[in-house]
């Protein structure tokens, strides 16, 4: 699941238009560290969850940016998020403050949540699942309205969108990976007890297995041993006649 995450309903109402359909699940936080934290500490989180925050913020200058550093100006702590998927979006070093800035420094941004988000999300998830989209709408002064910002959050959606759509192709790709490790951990405990195999032995079909999924064989041996189960041959009595039939399995598996 891709939980965005934002403050204000102004940011949030045009994602939730333009990502209805798409699996996204919407968070609204509120502002502030405290009202992030506590929206973030709710969430149900899987291992497999990306957290995307998106939202406005000042900075001296107008645009889209991605944060590859996240200090907290409250208490000083960094947060460090891993951009490891492909996007075109400028990265700066965004500070979270306690309070809305008057005043903000060259080349980097300021918001009021994105530590907490971090601080919160890291327990449940790892570095490289959470990403921090920002927004330049003000530099301190002349604040934006309601209506500003939202239409702020949709000049940029062809960005957002590309980002997003980065992340659920990493996201699926992750849980198709989950879900074929746990295939193999099955198949390999489930039958080696069952040939009497030695530590070494079991190692190696181990490896046999993982090569078998990888070139989308898996399903032959399960079938193999299907079969040898419905013909009564495992369990085996000995070593063996354990290895003899991994050898069998292995002359299935092309380039094993």
């Amino acid at each position: 699941m891709i939980y965005v995450v934002s403050a204000l309903k102004c940011e949030i109402a045009p994602l939730e238009k333009k990502f209805e359909d798409c699996g996204i699940k919407f968070i609204l936080t509120g502002v502030g560290r405290e009202h992030a934290a506590k929206a973030v500490a709710d969430i149900k989180f899987h291992p497999e969850d990306y957290v995307v925050n998106i939202g406005v913020c000042a900075g001296d200058a107008p645009g889209i940016y991605l944060a590859n550093r996240i200090t907290d100006m409250v208490d000083g702590k960094d947060y460090y998020p891993d951009l490891r998927v492909k996007h075109d979006i400028p990265e700066r070093h965004l500070f979270t403050s306690g309070k809305v800035v008057s005043f903000t420094a060259p080349g980097v941004i300021y918001d009021m949540e994105a530590s907490a988000i971090f601080r919160v999300a890291q327990r449940h998830i790892t570095v490289e699942k959470m990403y921090f989209v920002k927004i330049v709408s003000d530099n301190g002064q002349n604040l934006p309205t309601a209506s500003q910002v939202s239409k702020l959050i949709e000049k940029y959606i062809p960005q957002t969108a590309d980002l997003l759509s980065q992340i659920s192709r990493a996201a699926n790709e992750a849980e198709r990976e989950e879900f074929v490790k746990e295939q193999i951990d099955y198949a390999v405990a489930t039958v080696a007890p069952a040939l009497c195999l030695s530590e070494t032995m079991e190692s190696d079909y181990k490896k046999l297995v993982t090569y078998a999924a990888a070139v989308g064989k898996l399903d032959e041996v399960t079938a193999f041993w299907e079969d040898k189960l419905d013909r009564g041959c495992v369990p085996v009595k000995s070593k063996k006649e354990g290895a003899r039939y991994v050898g069998e399995l292995k002359k299935l598996i092309p380039g094993a």
